[in-house]
């Protein structure tokens, strides 16, 4: 039997915390699957102050009170997933505790005010504060950001289709443009809708990048369904990630094909990604980290840039609407 090195405590007994999975499955998809699943932690506890009935098939005792939680437990680190008003709050809460590291759902805090203080908070704690962007946890995203990094290829064009607010949902898409193309030169944006909350609509830009001349952000509307889909096209190849990340399609260049015969994307392959292990991915980033391996993946500082940016942009965007 794998002796269990590191506790961690879940606050939030919602979805992403702890109702979409069960023990066993062997493709977590919350993080307490993420940290019962992992031979190297355990999950000690889940606090939630209106525990669902749901959660008690983690068989882990369930604590309203995160103060009572942290004192029985004393875990080595936390993951957050609580609705993003209460983020900020527990966030600092934890920073003052006995854990090691926290882990973050995205966004960091209602205000780009807020996430400043929780990023220099951890900071000056000494404690680790890692987010989960969860595209960074994936090796495809990091095959294609290196490729692009290295100059193997040649970015002519991407977009990102997605919806849901630019703050809550669209610094996914800033946070894996700017891991793919790196830093952002110039934007524009081109349209707004409010299909999450009329203070963080979504927002179609257009963004000139270090790696990419021309980025857009293409809205949906989420009042009719969820999408989040990435197309980009290089000198040599054409990606598409789609069915939520979870399948690649590749375009190879061919000569003298078509009609009339010149050079063609054709496609040639399609395969499932790796994006179902992300959550996985991420504990064992926690793990390293806690035994001095390594870094967090995504750190605080990492997760601000996207926000800082989404902040600006529906700044800009409010007070053009007014």
């Amino acid at each position: 039997m794998i002796r269990s090195q590191y506790k961690g405590l879940v606050v939030g007994g919602g979805l992403m915390g702890a109702r979409l999975g069960r023990p066993g499955d062997l493709v977590p998809t919350c993080h307490a699957g993420a940290i019962f699943s992992c031979p190297e932690t355990e999950l000690c506890a889940i606090c939630d102050p209106y525990p669902s009935e749901e959660i008690g098939i983690w068989d882990v005792p369930i604590v309203e009170s995160l103060d009572a939680a942290l004192s029985q437990f004393n875990p080595d680190f936390a993951v957050v997933a609580v609705p993003e008003e209460g983020q900020y709050d527990v966030l600092r809460k934890l920073a003052k505790s006995n854990i090691r590291l926290a882990v973050a759902e995205k966004p960091l805090a209602q205000t780009i005010e807020e996430a400043r203080d929780i990023v220099d908070l951890y900071r000056s704690s000494g404690k680790h504060l890692v987010v989960n962007l969860s595209r960074r946890y994936s090796q495809m995203y990091l095959r294609l950001s290196n490729s692009f990094a290295d100059g193997s290829e040649q970015v002519i064009s991407a977009t990102i289709h997605y919806a849901k607010g630019l703050r809550h949902n669209g610094v996914h898409a800033l946070d894996l443009a700017n891991m793919l193309f790196g830093d952002v030169l110039e934007y524009i944006p081109l349209f707004s809708r409010a299909d999450y909350k009329g203070s963080d609509p979504s927002v179609a830009m257009y963004l000139k990048m270090q790696l990419c001349p021309q980025v857009i952000f293409s809205v949906l509307d989420d009042k009719f369904y969820t999408h989040f889909e990435v197309d980009i096209f290089t000198n040599k190849r054409r990606y598409v990630i789609d069915q939520d990340h979870r399948r690649l399609s590749v375009s190879e260049l061919v000569s003298e094909t078509g009609i009339p015969p010149g050079n063609r994307l054709v496609q040639s392959a399609s395969e499932n990604t790796d994006y179902d292990s992300a959550l996985s991915s991420l504990v064992a980033n926690v793990v390293d980290v806690l035994n001095g391996d390594g870094q967090p993946v995504c750190t605080g500082e990492k997760a601000l840039v996207s926000m800082e940016m989404a902040c600006n942009i529906l700044e800009k965007v409010l007070h053009a609407a007014d």
